[in-house]
């Protein structure tokens, strides 16, 4: 009797952690689906974009306790483009993001909070040019369905605003020639694990 009870007691506490796990929910990010892209005002006259080629990570769901979820991204500093060249390789250099010395870019949440029927904020760490800072970044989550394959996938923009100094970014250049605030919009589809 001791030996069934023991038995049935290890069974429910098994199914118990399996529920628990199967309410976690992991997405793999679709780099060749997803875009990081940061502004700065140029002069105070215009709007200059950075895209960050390649973004990978990945985004745990629970459906149940959102708090529980998180969201890690990547991006590497040298795969940055901004349709100009010349302005890539200066933007790669010491001046700015040092791409060599420091070259991965990071967030990585510590919080997820759910702020309405889509939207989530996502408090975590992110770091650029080797300097780690907290962030907040609201989130939209846009929508899943079926891949081309059948698979599941998922997609959510993000937003959020740093001060360039912050980081050691540009710091030679005067916020006359390039804003202090610099704007990121994160657009993430994942797939799936």
């Amino acid at each position: 009797m001791k030996k069934l009870s023991a038995f049935f007691l290890a069974s429910v506490l098994a199914a118990g952690v399996s529920t628990l796990r199967a309410q976690d929910t992991v997405y793999e990010i679709d780099p060749v689906h997803s875009t990081v892209l940061a502004k700065v005002t140029h002069l105070g006259l215009s709007t200059v974009w950075v895209r960050f080629n390649g973004p990978t990570g990945t985004v745990t769901v629970n459906e149940a306790d959102p708090s529980k979820s998180s969201i890690n991204v990547e991006v590497k500093a040298d795969g940055l483009d901004s349709a100009q060249e010349k302005r890539d390789q200066h933007l790669k250099s010491p001046d700015f993001f040092n791409a060599k010395e420091f070259p991965v870019i990071t967030f990585k949440s510590t919080g997820v909070k759910k702020t309405g029927d889509k939207t989530y904020e996502a408090t975590g760490n992110l770091t650029v040019h080797g300097v780690t800072k907290p962030v907040t970044a609201t989130f939209t989550a846009i929508g899943t369905g079926k891949g081309a394959k059948g698979e599941t996938r998922a997609g959510a923009d993000a937003t959020f605003t740093i001060k360039r100094g912050d980081f050691g970014v540009g710091t030679t250049f005067p916020a006359a020639a390039i804003s202090e605030d610099v704007g990121l919009q994160i657009s993430l589809e994942a797939v799936k694990k």
